[in-house]
């Protein structure tokens, strides 16, 4: 389970980093789809499928992509180079990306330093990270102290990272309205997809591996100039799109109370508007979410930042 004790929040920007520069490495994506449960902390993320035994694991169960795209001078084409690194995926063992030497750390980007309103989506930045569904949020944990935490033993496999920017990188087209205590309200869009920005000073190399098996170094010498883009996508390939994915961290046991013991209180993400076949899409029952420690620092705050554009 996470330490709720050791957890610290993950530093907000407020600039999305654009790069690469020409004083730094190429850029890295990794980018996260469909059920995913994140807990993202400043040392590290730990972005996990549904454990393959658990319910409708299997149906989540990712497919991972690594793709290489040539430098701007050479048209910018991205080959999908997985199937030359001849990887087999251990589920037990999981992934990482980590990046050496260090330190580096994890951030997240919000727009701005104000309270984050979904509803209003002229006012907002569709990179925000904070569309991403929070499990605090949604479960009304306001008090640090009385946030849910992630029993990770229900994860798998994982794919942990030691730095990166996350944000937002695709929104849902339909919305949902959430129910809590047979109360109906309004909830809005939100992200079905996020994406780590990692950018590389000159000396770092980022190491993607699955457990002990070294899959690619990055920058690569067959590859030095090129960036990359890798994919863990767990969306639902279920056939049944009439019922949210989102009561399986309650049947699961993926999402508890600080104690150990089940959500007390859980609630419902169900669709929103009628009829229903004019505003939904497969991806809105599809979607993840974070149970990691929320930033509250405010611009000015000792731990918030802002960062050049990269």
């Amino acid at each position: 389970m996470s330490d709720e004790i050791a957890a610290t929040p993950p530093e907000v920007v407020y600039e999305f980093p654009m790069g690469p520069t020409p004083d730094k490495s190429p850029r890295i994506k990794v980018v996260f789809r469909g059920f995913i449960i994140a807990d993202i902390t400043a040392e590290l993320a730990t972005i996990g499928a549904i454990h393959p035994t658990l319910k409708d694991g299997p149906c989540h169960a990712p497919i991972v992509h690594v793709f290489a795209i040539s430098p701007k001078e050479r048209g910018e084409v991205s080959e999908d180079i997985t199937n030359q690194l001849g990887f087999d995926i251990k589920v037990a063992e999981g992934f990482s990306l980590k990046v050496t030497p260090g330190p580096k750390k994890v951030q997240i980007f919000w727009k701005d330093e104000q309270e984050f309103n979904r509803l209003d989506e002229v006012g907002n930045n569709k990179k925000d990270f904070r569309w991403f569904v929070d499990a605090n949020e949604i479960h009304k944990r306001i008090d640090p102290k009385d946030r849910v935490i992630i029993d990770l033993k229900t994860l798998a496999p994982t794919f942990t990272l030691n730095t990166g920017i996350f944000h937002s990188s695709k929104l849902s087209d339909g919305e949902v309205r959430i129910e809590r205590l047979s109360k109906k309200k309004r909830f809005g869009r939100f992200s079905t997809e996020i994406t780590a920005r990692i950018s590389l000073d000159k000396l770092q190399l980022a190491h993607f591996t699955n457990g002990a098996e070294k899959i690619y170094t990055i920058p690569n010498p067959k590859r030095p100039d090129y960036r990359y883009e890798i994919v863990f996508d767990c969306t639902c390939r279920s056939a049944d799109e009439e019922e949210s994915d989102l009561g399986l961290i309650y049947v699961n046991g993926i999402v508890l109370e600080k104690d150990g013991t089940g959500i007390k209180e859980q609630v419902k993400l169900e669709p929103f508007g009628e009829p229903r076949e004019e505003r939904l899409t497969p991806e809105v029952y599809c979607f993840g979410l974070n149970a990691g420690p929320t930033p509250t620092v405010k611009l000015g705050e000792v731990g918030s930042t802002r960062v050049a554009s990269e």
